[in-house]
């Protein structure tokens, strides 16, 4: 999965001044991609690749319930600064909500976006805009990025932001 968050000023246009700080910030995230995976791509590949020419840093992150960290424990860290347990998103080990770059970014009044190639409400991107005890909440994580004020929403999982008959969405939420 490929995770871009896009944020800039609202009403940004490309042909004004350049300021001093930055005005957009793109965080891309290759989930589950580690630095065995990029170095392996340099050597089958013989040369640097595009994405060394825009690589800024990585991130190491670890779970307060496991040595193996999964994508929500990961993600709510790179969101928000904050350690927390596998499957949470947005909240920590206690459940207390975690405020996230994105959210504090729209504070500041930027317009923000999430664009993935995977389902809006898988764990990584919903870690950034949404805050449940269980990663398998994806109708509760659908209705809080909506809810939650993201300007731009673009990936998979169409029908987590349909409508539902009540015994349609309980069937849905138990089975994952």
């Amino acid at each position: 999965m490929l995770l871009a968050l896009v944020f800039a000023p609202a009403g940004a246009h490309a042909a004004t001044p350049r300021p001093a700080r930055p005005t957009h910030v793109v965080l891309m995230i290759a989930d589950g991609c580690g630095t065995a995976s990029v170095d392996l791509g340099r050597m089958v590949g013989g040369a640097p690749l595009a994405l060394d020419e825009i690589l800024v840093g990585s991130v190491a992150t670890a779970s307060t319930s496991s040595r193996i960290t999964d994508s929500a424990a990961g993600a709510t860290a790179m969101a928000s600064g904050v350690k927390t347990a596998n499957r949470m998103v947005g909240v920590d080990p206690s459940g207390r909500r975690l405020p996230t770059v994105l959210e504090r970014a729209r504070e500041r009044g930027m317009a923000t976006g999430l664009v993935v190639k995977s389902t809006m409400t898988d764990a990584t991107p919903a870690c950034f805009a949404a805050h449940v005890m269980g990663r398998g909440a994806q109708d509760t994580i659908a209705v809080q990025e909506i809810d939650g004020g993201v300007d731009l929403l673009l990936g998979g999982g169409r029908d987590w932001f349909l409508p539902l008959s009540r015994a349609a969405a309980c069937a849905r939420t138990a089975s994952t």
